[in-house]
């Protein structure tokens, strides 16, 4: 048998034992459930089927799904920490903060919007210049010099350019940046979405387009349609989605929590990487 140092060192982020995974649930919980109580929780959904247990450990993303389809714990935050997790919170920070997967998808950003944006100030914050904002990484020295550059490089080739390309022209420079827009990129590359959303392949995107009569329609559009459903059914407009109030739920969880009662259709990751094209290919506004 185990002793609970060895348990310890079989948590690793990612995977945990029952004892370790309700140790932690009390302890995000304040106390108000036991650790007995959460051991049984999980050892109750291990029988059920719906919880995966190898006979040692847990995963951490997959009590989180469990937690996510319980009628109670759904609406409360205790989780395990995951590096998963993690990246899903980043990722709706950065699309909350600064409409990062929208600045991306645009087909042409302004010299002045891309030097906005890789100072971390999002040009729709009419409160913020970035000519006088300082943030916890660039000056507004640092925005001048972008502007230049890119002003420069735009009066030798006045083309179109994506965010993506003002990011290319500002590393080749070595001009300094804000670190969030490379962070952002690397999370997507992490859970599985291409780096920047308008890198999506046009036989992709015109697969998922495709026509909904046919009598077979790719599984990722099934996804899609159905979360588009799921957000209409709920009451709300997919292209105008409400944002989250702080310590309630948002509408992501909520359809998220419906979406995984067709475990036929959706697990957790599958659900999470719809929602992300919907939202790059605008289908999914706000929120």
């Amino acid at each position: 048998m185990r002793t609970e140092k060895q348990e310890e060192q079989e948590v690793d982020h990612e995977r945990w034992t029952l004892r370790m995974a309700a140790r932690e649930l009390e302890r995000q919980c304040d106390g108000a459930v036991s650790e007995q109580r959460w051991r049984a929780f999980l050892t109750a959904q291990i029988k059920l089927g719906a919880l995966p247990y190898d006979g040692r450990v847990v995963q951490a993303d997959d009590v989180n799904d469990v937690l996510d389809l319980d009628e109670i714990w759904s609406r409360s935050t205790p989780r395990l920490p995951s590096a998963m997790r993690e990246d899903e919170v980043s990722l709706d920070h950065w699309d909350d903060a600064m409409h990062a997967a929208r600045w991306l998808g645009l087909s042409a950003i302004s010299p002045h919007e891309a030097a906005s944006l890789l100072c971390g100030v999002d040009p729709l914050n009419a409160a913020r210049d970035p000519a006088v904002v300082t943030t916890d990484e660039t000056t507004p020295e640092d925005f001048k010099l972008l502007l230049r550059v890119f002003s420069d490089a735009h009066t030798v080739d006045p083309a179109h350019r994506r965010l993506r390309h003002w990011f290319e022209i500002a590393k080749a420079s070595g001009c300094k940046q804000h670190s969030w827009l490379e962070s952002y990129l690397a999370i997507r590359q992490r859970l599985g979405y291409s780096a920047f959303p308008s890198d999506q392949p046009k036989e992709a995107a015109d697969d998922r387009r495709g026509d909904l009569q046919s009598p077979t329609i790719p599984r990722q559009r099934a996804q899609e349609i159905r979360i588009l459903e799921l957000v209409a059914t709920m009451g709300f407009n997919p292209l105008g989605l409400p944002s989250r109030k702080p310590g309630a739920r948002g509408v992501k969880a909520e359809a998220k929590k419906l979406a995984l009662r067709e475990p036929a259709v959706f697990t957790g990751k599958t659900f999470d990487t719809a929602w992300q094209r919907l939202r790059d290919d605008g289908r999914l506004v706000g929120g």
